[in-house]
């Protein structure tokens, strides 16, 4: 039984990999007009301090590994960096962290910080049954209070994940309530629904969480950090060999035919 138009079959992964937010960032720039910070991603603390001229401070910085994917957990992010000198022994300590613990390392990523006046977190998730789901939710620490979020099947249309958006509860939010920021939620949507579609055709990819992608106080929506969920597969298949059938899958996704929002 073959799955619905778009919605390819699941490989069966040896394992699954964590790819940095540097790598996560190439599949999300070639599938969706997301926004990034101004960034450079260096390997030396002096291409570091060589690069601030090209980058506005306060910065950020934050140490790139497959190994690490919760970085600030470990001391892999620091905050409001605004000079050569501490840019370049904050690289370096980052350099030190990396080899003391033996990490895979993408490099060191420098980024400009924002102004945040809202978060939103975005996830991109394979379901083993009814295959791939689009997670939009409110961020920020209040959310542990009242939680709000909405979740649907890929694929979706530009006009369904904006009425994903402006279902939340907190939606006002992101579009000026009482004179705060306000972004361009339908432009948001449709680069969102890309991301989503392309992400259900590819099922190499498990997961993609953009956490926070955040609304700047000037308007913008920005993702401030991403990470994704990679399927390696078995040697057969890399060298070209078919996945098993997924019945339970293909039979599930075939009920859930169209746009359904949970």
């Amino acid at each position: 039984m073959t799955a619905p138009s778009g919605l390819p079959p699941l490989p069966v992964a040896d394992t699954l990999e964590t790819r940095s937010e540097i790598r996560a960032q190439d599949f999300i720039r070639a599938h969706s007009n997301l926004a990034f910070p101004e960034q450079l991603l260096v390997g030396t603390a002096e291409e570091a301090a060589n690069g601030l001229t090209t980058l506005s401070t306060p910065l950020v910085v934050k140490l790139q590994s497959p190994d690490m994917p919760h970085k600030s957990d470990h001391g892999g992010v620091r905050l409001g960096i605004a000079d050569p000198e501490t840019l370049k022994s904050t690289v370096q300590d980052m350099l030190e962290i990396a080899d003391k613990s033996g990490l895979r390392l993408d490099g060191i990523l420098v980024q400009e910080m924002s102004s945040v006046a809202q978060e939103l977190i975005v996830g991109f998730k394979r379901d083993p049954v009814f295959g791939p789901l689009l997670l939009i939710g409110r961020g920020g620490v209040e959310v542990e209070l009242r939680p709000d979020s909405k979740m649907a099947y890929l694929p979706l249309t530009g006009d369904a994940v904006l009425s994903m958006l402006r279902g939340l509860a907190t939606a006002p939010l992101f579009e000026g309530y009482r004179g705060g920021a306000k972004g361009d939620l339908k432009a948001l949507a449709q680069s969102l629904a890309d991301l989503g579609n392309a992400f259900a055709a590819d099922s190499s990819i498990e997961e993609i969480e953009i956490n926070p992608l955040a609304l700047t106080r000037d308007g913008r929506f920005v993702a401030l950090d991403a990470l994704s969920l990679h399927r390696l597969l078995p040697a057969q298949e890399r060298l070209g060999g078919e996945a098993p059938p997924r019945d339970a899958q293909d039979t599930e996704r075939q009920k859930l035919a169209g746009v359904q929002e949970l």
